[in-house]
């Protein structure tokens, strides 16, 4: 077990980023790959505002919030983590998205995605997932390294789910939007993880050791459209008032800046 008194000691987890350490200032180990976590805290602050009816109308999903908060929690983390590079900080990170994953995929996860017994009890497919859940914290505080091996575990799943989805609105112009730019800003995330990871000569060669704080900004981005379609299907089948996908504009005199988010008519469907 690699957890011991050190875990808050300052480059104590083994993972390092390419960005170099200290270089801007001795208080930040990694000061870009920090500041640029701002959408992951900021983003959530909006959301829990704009899906406050949600949980209401939802009667399935009153938690539904809890999703937003684990998005800043995980953001207020990953600060932690670049910051310090320390080992607690890395758990925060990674504890905060892999809750994150589960969290979604117990909430929203349509039925028709589900095993027969749990199609007619969703309860039990919850608590499998909370006892999933709490298995890799277990055996990510006891070897820390599985724990990239169950985040990566959500990923083709999650795509698939949004990419059937997806085929199934098709004249839903708002949600193949929505869908279609987070899973580019998915994509584009992963390659500026990967680059930055396995690539890290080539950008220290040419002086631009910063894909690690794009892959925060396109996951952000991406993470939210994709809950924001998630959480729309599930309301499709589970609401008695019909969803609608909603622009709310964060600066009036910019039609472009805003974001989108799940509300609801006021008649109910026949």
């Amino acid at each position: 077990m690699r957890l011991t008194n050190q875990i808050f000691k300052p480059l104590s987890s083994k993972i390092d980023w390419c960005e170099p350490n200290y270089y801007y200032t001795q208080f930040i180990a990694e000061l870009w790959n920090t500041v640029s976590n701002l959408p992951l805290i900021v983003l959530p602050i909006y959301l829990m505002f704009l899906y406050k009816d949600y949980s209401v109308k939802v009667q399935s999903c009153k938690y539904a919030n809890i999703i937003w908060l684990l998005l800043l929690i995980t953001g207020l983390g990953s600060v932690y983590f670049h910051a310090t590079l320390s080992l607690f900080g890395q758990f925060m990170d990674e504890m905060g998205i892999l809750w994150i994953c589960c969290s979604v995929a117990a909430l929203w996860l349509p039925n028709n995605y589900l095993p027969r017994c749990c199609n007619v009890n969703r309860g039990i497919y919850q608590w499998t997932i909370l006892v999933i859940a709490c298995t890799a914290t277990i055996l990510s505080f006891i070897k820390p390294e599985i724990n990239h091996w169950f985040l990566f575990a959500f990923v083709l799943p999650a795509i698939y789910v949004l990419v059937t989805q997806t085929k199934m609105l098709r004249h839903n112009e708002d949600f193949q939007s929505i869908a279609y730019s987070g899973l580019y800003f998915w994509i584009a995330a992963l390659i500026c993880w990967l680059m930055d990871r396995f690539l890290c000569p080539f950008w220290l060669g040419i002086s631009f050791p910063y894909l690690h704080g794009f892959w925060h900004i396109l996951i952000a981005f991406g993470s939210y459209k994709a809950c924001v379609c998630y959480s729309y299907c599930f309301a499709l089948k589970n609401c008695s008032v019909t969803p609608v996908l909603t622009f709310y504009k964060v600066v009036h005199s910019w039609n472009w800046c805003g974001l989108w988010f799940v509300n609801f008519k006021l008649t109910e469907t026949v």
